[in-house]
């Protein structure tokens, strides 16, 4: 057996020990093995009948917690088992907030600390109420921009609505205690980076991986901070492509706007346009690969690249072949495919190319049939 999450060897027993109980207590719990070495072999515990007594105390007069300290003999050598819970609340030993990871133990600080400390308490990190701000540091155009699309989306009581700024912060449960909540500061202060460093949202247009053309760093409550920024995403750093339908001028963005946008009605039907639009990103660039591979083709017919390439190979156990891979985009698109090709009707020629033409005949053939109709290939020898 080896060291483990929830397993821990010691040979021998010192006070800095309760670190790993602390560990223990914080994380998944475990046991600490007291007269064991590193391979886990027993090598005996000096006066352990006096730890028996003495280290449940210490326990819990140091860390505030309770353990079972179990007394082992085996080949004549004492060890001792101390079997550690795991703790709802965050247990410190002297000020020190330690965490077992793996086969090591983790002091925790700084964020790491902050985000066991809520989890433990049951608490997010927009959750915790903030000092020093009040009702009437919040930006009222923000609290009304809130109301607008809160009405507009109908995920909120409309009653609530109509309520004065107060109310309404209260029943968002924006406050605690008399203290608005970070949320509330993210959401309808005009500065939210006074309390809640880099909430802020930055686009930069690089021409190469390190190469930065231009970017703009977009401020202030988080939903003009997503306006602003599907905004100028629109406007400036996304292409549209341009097309004509007779005289008609169409602009399509390489990601549609529905894929863009986040603040929206939400739900099912939100995930459903989402994929939706993913689903014409995927389709664009696929239709872009085909382009792309058609050029490089002709490119090197032209440059004699691939007049070796050329094999004798069986044109209607092509057709087949190609007919089959289609039928099912027929199907669904309406559409009967029929294919009559008879064998032996053999070709000397690139058999990529050749099923590259007889694919895009099938291709235009399913893309523009009308429903219900029949689209049949024939191919003998002639």
């Amino acid at each position: 057996m080896k060291e483990a999450q929830q397993i821990e060897w010691k040979q021998s027993w010192r006070d800095e020990h309760l670190r790993w109980i602390c560990g223990f207590a914080n994380a998944q719990g475990g046991t600490l093995a007291i007269g064991k070495n590193d391979h886990g072999q027993v090598v005996g515990v000096a006066d352990a009948r006096r730890l028996l007594e003495e280290i449940p105390n210490k326990v819990r007069d140091l860390l505030g917690v309770v353990v079972d300290v179990n007394l082992h003999t085996e080949a004549g050598r004492d060890w001792l088992e101390i079997v550690v819970e795991p703790y709802p609340s965050p247990i410190s030993y002297k000020g020190e907030y330690h965490y077992r990871t793996g086969s090591t133990k983790q002091e925790l600080k700084g964020a790491a600390l902050d985000r066991f400390l809520l989890r433990k308490l049951g608490k997010h990190w927009d959750g915790v109420p903030v000092p020093h701000v009040g009702l009437g540091d919040l930006d009222p155009v923000a609290i009304n921009m809130f109301r607008r699309l809160a009405a507009r989306s109908g995920r909120v009581n409309a009653d609530w609505l109509t309520e004065a700024d107060a109310q309404l912060v209260d029943k968002l449960h924006l406050m605690e205690n008399g203290y608005l909540k970070r949320a509330a500061t993210l959401l309808f202060h005009p500065d939210p980076q006074k309390f809640t460093t880099g909430a802020c949202v930055k686009i930069g247009f690089f021409r190469t991986d390190s190469d930065l053309l231009y970017h703009d760093v977009i401020e202030g409550g988080l939903l003009a901070q997503a306006e602003k920024t599907l905004d100028l995403l629109l406007t400036k750093y996304l292409r549209a492509g341009i097309s004509y339908r007779g005289t008609q001028r169409t602009e399509r963005f390489p990601v549609p706007e529905a894929a863009l946008r986040e603040v929206d009605g939400g739900g099912a039907s939100s995930d459903a346009r989402h994929r939706e639009a993913l689903g014409q990103v995927i389709e664009d660039a696929d239709e872009l690969i085909k382009t792309f591979n058609a050029l490089l083709l002709i490119a090197r017919l032209e440059a004699g690249t691939i007049a070796d390439t050329a094999e004798t190979f069986d044109l209607g156990e092509l057709v087949r072949d190609v007919a089959e891979l289609y039928a099912p985009v027929a199907e669904e698109a309406g559409l009967g495919l029929q294919c009559e090709a008879e064998d032996g009707v053999m070709l000397k020629a690139n058999r990529q190319l050749i099923g590259q033409a007889i694919a895009n005949l099938i291709d235009n053939a399913v893309k523009y049939g009308k429903p219900d109709a029949a689209e049949s290939q024939h191919l003998r020898p002639g």
